[in-house]
């Protein structure tokens, strides 16, 4: 089993749009009462199935599945309006925008939550990413020119590829 990476879980951070870590970056999530695991019950995971031979992979969902997230920081997206934490299942609106103040928070929440895993990747869902904020929105306008990207697909992948660096 072991050989067979079926000894991996992945803990999702950001599923149903209420959750994530509560460490300094994002401490004010657990204060809002989404659903933010602490530093100390991560680790309580992490050694609960490393005794039982588990490696525990950290996901995070972004740019999409960011409404905890921006219930606790609007200026993350594109609007800067404040919203509610979401307790039901789905793909949601609002995202993260692609402003440099929003990648620079995402590079942080990546490297706290590496430092809770000894696991050596961290799976970057980026999948389930609704786009039609970004058309109105003149920061993500302005980083397709700045970038020469033509479409919002591609700035979807410009998001992706400047978190992989982070966690590279």
């Amino acid at each position: 089993v072991c050989s067979s990476d079926l000894n991996v879980i992945r803990l999702h951070m950001t599923k149903m749009e209420n959750g994530m870590v509560a460490k300094e970056k994002i401490a004010v999530l657990r204060e809002r009462k989404a659903n933010a695991q602490t530093e100390e019950e991560i680790k309580d995971i992490v050694d609960y199935a490393a005794h039982r031979f588990i490696r525990v992979q950290p996901e995070i969902e972004t740019p999409g599945h960011a409404v905890a997230a921006i219930a606790s920081y609007p200026e993350l997206s594109c609007s800067g309006q404040q919203v509610s934490v979401i307790c039901s299942w789905g793909v949601f609106s609002p995202v993260f925008c692609s402003k440099e103040l929003t990648i620079n928070f995402l590079e942080d929440v990546f490297t706290e939550v590496m430092s809770l895993f000894p696991s050596p990747m961290l799976h970057m869902g980026g999948d389930e990413c609704p786009e039609s904020d970004w058309s109105s929105c003149e920061n993500c306008k302005k980083r397709m020119q700045e970038e020469k990207l033509t479409s919002f697909h591609e700035l979807h992948g410009y998001i992706i590829r400047r978190l992989e660096q982070c966690v590279a």
